[in-house]
């Protein structure tokens, strides 16, 4: 909701002046507040982000200065811009994170409920705890591989089979369909 509060401002603002002065009012207030802490509040600077850029396009196809009439503009949007970076990559860390977990706790399932054959849950790496990432490369079992392989060729050759079933006649080298030969 205080994403409305300033965009009803601009829309009833007169002028660049009074637009600029709602968008460097908005901007000290993001700027002191610091990064954002969740995808929430990203959204509404980003969208703040998209109309102060407008703004700026705007002013700057008329000739406003507008910089120099806001002391410290230009820094902090150099600031508040950086902040918006760093808050979208600590979030998409966290959600590898998330992913990464959630993965695991499928494959434990999996293998709990038979799903799976125990030697791959072995194979899983376990994160270092910094940052939520393996700690080594994955390393799996002749056991595992065999299973993928099996898992693989079986898949493979339900496609075939309806594959083979539907394919169309072979084509010969001066360009027509062949007869298809009875089996």
């Amino acid at each position: 909701m205080d994403n409305l509060a300033w965009a009803n401002e601009l829309v009833v603002a007169p002028d660049l002046e009074a637009i600029g002065a709602v968008i460097d009012r908005r901007l000290q207030t993001y700027t002191a507040a610091g990064s954002p802490q969740n995808e929430r509040t990203l959204a509404e600077r980003v969208a703040f982000e998209h109309q102060a850029r407008h703004y700026m396009s705007r002013a700057n196809e008329r000739g406003y200065a507008y910089a120099t009439q806001f002391a410290g503009f230009a820094s902090r949007w150099v600031d508040f811009v950086d902040q918006n970076k760093a808050a979208e990559t600590e979030i998409a860390r966290i959600d590898r994170h998330r992913d990464y977990e959630r993965g695991r706790a499928d494959v434990t399932t999996a293998v709990a409920q038979g799903w799976m054959p125990a030697p791959a849950l072995a194979a899983l790496p376990a994160t270092d705890g910094a940052d939520g990432q393996p700690a080594g490369p994955v390393v799996l079992s002749d056991a595992v591989h065999h299973t993928i392989d099996a898992i693989i060729r079986n898949e493979i050759g339900k496609h075939v089979a309806t594959i083979s079933t539907s394919a169309p006649a072979p084509v010969t080298a001066a360009g027509a369909s062949a007869p298809p030969t009875p089996a």
